[in-house]
């Protein structure tokens, strides 16, 4: 197949191209860059596009690539071997007409047979011999017989006295009292304060902010704290009646609020 001409902006936009009209993948691609692609001048002017001339490879150059790699490894395992260990080359010697083969006779290694020295055994039998007639006979004197033993009387055991079985008294357990200390009490300053917030709203009354939130949790800390707290708010008519009907009357007094000379009337509620 022959080969041709492919133009992209880059070497591997061409080959992609290339890939793209003969259908196959890279490795399957024959190319030759024919030119580089440049940016130009600032990028803008003498710009070149790349150029390759690309064709598929044939099945007869896959094979002889294969074979050409087989080759080279086959070769490089053999360098890498041992200088003992390269395989020796055969001699092959030529036949003459005329001359029978020779057969090579197998030498069958021949293990030289062990001689075993088989001693002769009678002169152990005739030490034996001359031993057992060297020792004299010895004759037993006569067993005197023994006088019978006068027979022992039996002695009966007297009776074991039975034990009376003891029997152990109950011993009824003390209750053990669990004493629980006590913790300390903390100590509350001394003497006691008296504080008053004054703000324009808190909880659960009216609240808009978080205000109302602090106006709420911080006098109950400090009740706990040995302090005398007092909360004031205005008494807005928005506040629930369920809190409106537990308030109890505790007094009134008049205000100067403006240099008018007017004066305003000011009550005071206790919640309860």
């Amino acid at each position: 197949m022959s080969y041709k001409e492919f133009r992209a902006k880059t070497v591997d936009d061409a080959i992609t191209q290339a890939c793209m009209e003969y259908s196959v993948t890279s490795d399957k691609l024959d190319y030759e860059v024919v030119q580089e692609a440049s940016s130009g001048f600032f990028g803008f002017f003498g710009g070149k596009e790349a150029i390759i001339k690309a064709r598929v490879r044939t099945e007869q150059e896959f094979a002889a690539e294969a074979a050409a790699i087989e080759k080279a490894e086959m070769k490089d395992a053999l360098l890498t071997q041992a200088p003992g260990t390269l395989p020796k080359e055969k001699k092959v010697e030529k036949k003459e007409p005329g001359r029978p083969e020779k057969k090579a006779e197998k030498k069958q290694d021949k293990k030289p047979e062990k001689k075993f020295d088989k001693k002769p055994e009678k002169k152990a039998e005739v030490k034996e011999e001359a031993k057992a007639e060297a020792k004299p006979e010895v004759k037993a004197a006569p067993k005197t017989e023994a006088a019978p033993a006068a027979e022992a009387a039996p002695v009966e055991a007297a009776p074991a006295a039975e034990a009376a079985p003891v029997e152990a008294a109950p011993v009824e357990a003390a209750p053990v009292e669990e004493v629980i200390e006590e913790a300390p009490a903390p100590e509350l300053p001394q003497p006691r304060r008296s504080i008053a917030f004054i703000g324009s709203e808190c909880y659960p009354f009216v609240k808009t902010g978080g205000l109302g939130d602090v106006m709420y949790a911080l006098p109950k800390a400090l009740i706990g704290q040995n302090c005398d707290v007092r909360v004031i708010l205005p008494r807005y008519k928005c506040i629930p009646d369920k809190y409106q009907e537990k308030m109890v009357y505790r007094g009134a007094f008049d205000m100067d609020l403006c240099s008018d000379g007017k004066r305003y009337y000011v009550g005071i509620m206790e919640y309860v």
